[in-house]
């Protein structure tokens, strides 16, 4: 009997069939074929006999890994790439920053290859594909996938609701693939108003408290004293104008004629220069110093502009994104304008005030080769959760009778190490080994509370004169014409 020609079976198929040896003894085989148009492959089951009954041949691991040998099967893969060029190069580590995340899932499916003992041909794509609802048709990748014209994905995709009936998602990759925020930490002055920070609340609260005393005090000293005294240089009303003088370590034309009086001034003085030297000190530092931004609410609250990397994966899910803070964050700072190359992106960047969303890998390339160690030391990352990074997958069509082989392959790949190893070329994430000696430009944004307080003083003295003394300009004017009348 020759069942060649008469069996239907796959690589994966627990067929058993029987030969008669002689009358009261069968040999047992399990059967399968490499493919529909390859020889059946025998495997030894045990055998059958009427006085013995069923003896099993022990077998020498899972089916899964005995017929993981496909004979140099031949395979159509199928890859999306970001960029033409990485045509050439998509299966090295040159150029890493392009298309870094395709590199580290073809290093997988390279390995598996040789474990499986397979032959491919590659068949490249510009997007991964998407349902379109109107001719209710798959495009690109998944359509190649989901059509069978390509068995195999040598690209890793996100895990979708939509493309889990048309694909089977095997293999995960997503332990190195990053998608982050980065930028550099902003100066403390550029999120936070460092002449109000310089002290904490208590003490602006005590501050306020002596200042207002001293100024009560003065006021009434300087009112006994023009009563009593004949002091005509200063009355009730200058206590507020002396406490503001003294605070500004400034001069005062108000004198006193008494020995408290004298006391209180120089009382007043001298808590004043230990606040002058405390609040210079602090706002000294604080202009050198600079903040952390750990949050994406902080981010969307600060100063920042924010852009993100221009790639497919990357603007898809950050558009359709329903997180309130991160779909606020798209929809104010990043917007369809926001997405650039990697280039453009961290170099503005680089120059500060600019957070940038790109798959960490390819950016700490770039980020060793042009940013000095000063620079390197001063970066910040949020991982931001538009991109799952934890459902990257490398699907397969979705029939393929050689699931469960390719994946129990890339386990093994992974279990290894072996495809660890890989990954970490692309992964060079840049050290802090240490910062050199710099100096800070004050720079305008640093000292804008100052040039505000400076205009609200000059209007101050525009109008409030204008108002205050102007019945008394008023008086003197009816005077002067009243004297002329006589």
């Amino acid at each position: 009997m020759n069942p060649n020609g008469r069996i239907k079976v796959s690589v994966m198929s627990r067929v058993i069939i029987a030969r008669r040896i002689h009358s009261e003894r069968y040999q047992l085989y399990q059967v399968y074929r490499i493919s529909k148009d390859r020889p059946l492959v025998y495997e030894d089951f045990g055998y059958w006999s009427i006085n013995e009954g069923l003896i099993l041949t022990k077998q020498k691991g899972e089916i899964t890994t005995r017929r993981r040998n496909l004979q140099g099967l031949f395979f159509v893969i199928s890859s999306t790439l970001e960029h033409p060029e990485t045509i050439n190069y998509y299966n090295t580590i040159k150029y890493p920053e392009t298309d870094s995340v395709i590199k580290q899932s073809y290093a997988m499916f390279a390995n598996l290859v040789d474990i499986v003992n397979m032959t491919y041909a590659n068949v490249f794509h510009n997007s991964f594909g998407h349902y379109n609802a109107t001719t209710k048709k798959w495009t690109g990748h998944s359509e190649s996938l989901r059509s069978g014209a390509s068995n195999y994905s040598a690209s890793a995709m996100v895990v979708m609701k939509q493309r889990l009936p048309i694909m089977d998602f095997v293999i995960q990759i997503s332990q190195r693939v990053k998608i982050k925020f980065i930028f550099k930490n902003p100066p403390t002055s550029y999120v936070k108003d460092i002449f109000i920070i310089s002290f904490h609340n208590h003490v602006w609260y005590a501050l306020f408290a002596t200042f207002l005393l001293h100024c009560i005090f003065i006021g009434y000293l300087l009112n006994i004293e023009k009563k009593y005294f004949d002091n005509t240089t200063g009355d009730a009303k200058d206590g507020a104008l002396v406490t503001l003088e003294s605070i500004s370590q400034q001069g005062s034309v108000v004198t006193t004629k008494t020995l408290s009086g004298a006391i209180l001034f120089f009382v007043l003085s001298l808590a004043c220069m230990f606040f002058y030297n405390a609040y210079s000190s602090s706002i000294v530092t604080l202009l050198q110093s600079t903040t952390s931004i750990n949050t994406i609410e902080e981010l969307l609250n600060s100063p920042f502009e924010v852009g993100a990397e221009d790639t497919i994966y990357i603007k898809h899910f950050m558009r359709v994104d329903t997180d309130p803070v991160r779909k606020a964050l798209y929809d104010t700072k990043v917007t369809e304008h926001g997405f650039l190359n990697l280039k453009e992106g961290l170099d503005r960047m680089r120059k500060g005030g600019y957070a940038f969303h790109i798959e960490k890998n390819p950016a700490y390339y770039y980020i060793l080769r042009h940013f000095d160690i000063n620079e390197i030391c001063s970066l910040q990352r949020i991982e931001a959760l538009y991109l799952p990074s934890h459902l990257i997958y490398i699907p397969m069509y979705k029939a393929s009778p050689y699931k469960k082989i390719k994946k129990v392959g890339a386990f093994r790949i992974l279990e290894t190490g072996l495809h660890l190893r890989q990954v970490k070329l692309f992964d060079p994430e840049p050290k802090c080994t240490g910062i050199a000696p710099s100096f800070k430009t004050i720079e305008l944004v640093d000292v804008q509370t100052a040039f505000v307080t400076f205009l609200i003083g000059l209007e101050t003295g525009r109008v409030v004169p204008e108002i205050g003394e102007r019945p008394f300009y008023n008086r003197i004017a009816q005077r002067i014409s009243g004297n002329k009348k006589t």
